[in-house]
C-alpha cells in the first residue's frame, strides 16, 4: 500500500528513511541532533496502547552544547523506561 508520507521523495531517500525507521524500531528509542531544531538534542520513545499500536511518544530535549554521549544514553534509558511504564498503564503487554 503506498504511503502518502513517502510521496515526493526519491527512491534513495526512501531507502535511507526505511533503514532509519528499522534502526529506530529495533532500538526502541531515537536520539537526534539538530533534526527538528538546530542546536538541540532530542530523545524519543514510543507509547503504545493495549493493542500494541503507537499512540504517541515521550520526548526529552536540551541544548546540544550541554550534551555528551553518556548523558544521551542515560536520558535514553530513562525515556524508554518511562514510555514503557506509560504503555503498561494503558494496557500494553509486550510479547514474550
Amino acid at each position: 500500500m503506498p504511503s502518502p508520507v513517502l510521496d515526493g521523495i526519491t527512491e534513495p531517500e526512501r531507502t535511507a528513511l526505511r533503514a532509519a525507521l528499522d534502526r529506530a524500531r529495533s532500538a526502541g528509542v531515537v536520539i537526534s541532533h539538530g533534526e527538528r531544531f538546530a542546536g538541540a538534542v532530542g530523545v524519543a520513545a514510543p507509547i503504545r496502547d493495549a493493542t500494541g499500536g503507537v499512540i504517541g511518544d515521550l520526548v526529552a530535549g536540551w541544548p546540544d552544547n550541554r550534551t555528551d554521549a553518556g548523558k544521551e544514553q542515560r536520558v535514553a534509558a530513562a525515556i524508554v523506561d518511562a514510555a514503557g511504564s506509560l504503555s503498561r498503564a494503558l494496557g500494553y503487554r509486550a510479547a514474550t
